[in-house]
């Protein structure tokens, strides 16, 4: 079976196996991540491939690491080296990956053809002493270390039967100069790109259902306007620049609608706009503000912030403005309500007791609400991955406003992006 990919005007050719029963189930409190054995990949003796093939796997362990389904075991504890065994499953010494702790084990093979690296990738299930699947992966040079991301998300399939989101890019709003732009970057913090152009100040992207456009409010032309931006030209276009606030849009789930907070007749409110921003529909109508929508993945609901109650809370309502009601009683000051991929949670802000803004995870169902970040300065601005299993965020935690990711109970935290200042990252949805 051969199929092609193309990511960024270039092409991955891959054969594969079909990937077996999933070895991990990622639910329920009993679940634990999976020790996995990443080996070094074999290479040929002078080929000068050492560095590349080293950084490659490097970059492996890194993105599968993140995913914080895997637990990545230390090489320096291996018992065997790459060139010690072959890459058939009757060939694989399990008796000694399992005495170093691995219920998995993954193996590369790298060559050179020309200007395009061939990596063949190899996946056990050390337990049960079989393959979990093997791939053939074909990239030119200047598209090498896009393969880890891609690679990385295959192994997480293979091994949960669920999409990988390492391959899927972030966008935010960083700091440059004296301006702040619309940015794209890698999931690991690297590749950044500056995507937006003029103004001096540029806020909340959000990605179409597609992933090939972002809405983003900009001050071009001295109004907070809503404008669209296509990732691959760069090219921009304004879809709303109505008296007062154009901000904060978002594209309904089947791209047709575009829900958006305007000001245009005195009051603060959600409207629902067409998807050239003409034909806006008032949804909200209430003392206050009202602000941050955010769509269920279904299309059916709209989550967004109103402090009609007085201080700022999460509320939801029908994509067509009936059935308001609020979600959260409780702190000081909630925002950025974001739902999930999955349609079960909805990630916010909120500011507690101590006057510091941390993330906070919601139930839609029974309202649970759990913690995400405590004691680590101000945490803001979440937003989920693809796949609904990790939240991208902006902390001080270290001094600079930063990008960190974290599982959706708060472990596994890290920082991804160094020293920069970023505001409202958003993860690019999986391509419709």
């Amino acid at each position: 079976m051969k199929r092609i990919i193309t990511l960024i005007c270039f092409g991955l050719l891959l054969s594969t196996t079909a990937f077996a029963n999933p070895l991990i189930r990622v639910e329920g409190a009993s679940f634990k991540p999976l020790p996995i054995a990443v080996t070094d990949a074999q290479i040929s003796k002078n080929s000068g491939l050492k560095k590349t093939a080293n950084e490659l796997v490097e970059r492996i362990r890194q993105d599968l690491d993140f995913t914080g389904v895997f637990q990545i075991l230390d090489p320096k504890g291996f018992l065997i080296t790459p060139d010690q065994e072959s890459f058939g499953v009757k060939d694989i010494q399990y008796e000694s990956w399992r005495n170093v702790g691995a219920d998995a084990l993954l193996k590369f093979s790298m060559s050179r053809q020309g200007d395009v690296y061939v990596v063949d990738v190899y996946a056990y299930d050390v337990g049960t002493q079989k393959s979990r699947f093997k791939r053939n992966y074909k990239a030119p040079s200047k598209m090498i270390f896009k393969l880890a991301h891609l690679i990385s998300d295959d192994v997480f399939e293979a091994f949960t039967g669920e999409k990988g989101v390492m391959s899927q890019p972030i966008a935010a709003i960083k700091r440059v100069g004296k301006t702040k732009h619309v940015v794209q970057m890698d999931v690991d913090g690297q590749k950044i790109k500056q995507l937006s152009k003029g103004g001096r100040l540029n806020l909340l992207p959000s990605y179409a259902p597609n992933a090939k456009k972002i809405l983003y409010t900009s001050y071009r032309y001295d109004n907070p306007d809503l404008f669209e931006l296509d990732v691959a030209t760069r090219k921009y276009k304004r879809l709303s620049a109505r008296p007062g606030l154009n901000t904060g849009g978002v594209f309904s789930p089947d791209g047709s609608q575009i829900a958006v907070t305007l000001s245009m007749k005195g009051n603060t409110d959600i409207y629902l706009l067409s998807a050239d921003g003409k034909d806006a529909k008032r949804l909200t109508d209430a003392w206050g503000i009202d602000t941050s929508p955010s769509w269920s993945p279904d299309g059916s609901k709209i989550a967004f912030v109103s402090s009609r109650s007085g201080n700022p809370h999460i509320f939801v309502m029908d994509k067509d403005g009936s059935n308001q009601k609020r979600l959260t009683f409780k702190g000081k000051y909630n925002q950025t309500p974001r739902w999930s991929p999955r349609g079960t949670h909805i990630v916010f802000s909120a500011r507690d007791e101590r006057n510091k803004y941390d993330i906070f995870l919601m139930d839609v169902r029974s309202s649970v609400i759990t913690r995400i970040t405590q004691d680590q300065s101000n945490n803001e601005d979440p937003a989920f991955a693809a796949n609904g299993r990790l939240v991208v965020f902006t902390s001080t935690r270290d001094g600079a406003r930063d990008l960190y990711l974290s599982n959706l109970d708060g472990s596994h935290q890290r920082r991804i992006t160094q020293g920069g200042f970023y505001w409202t990252p958003t993860w690019a949805p999986f391509q419709q």
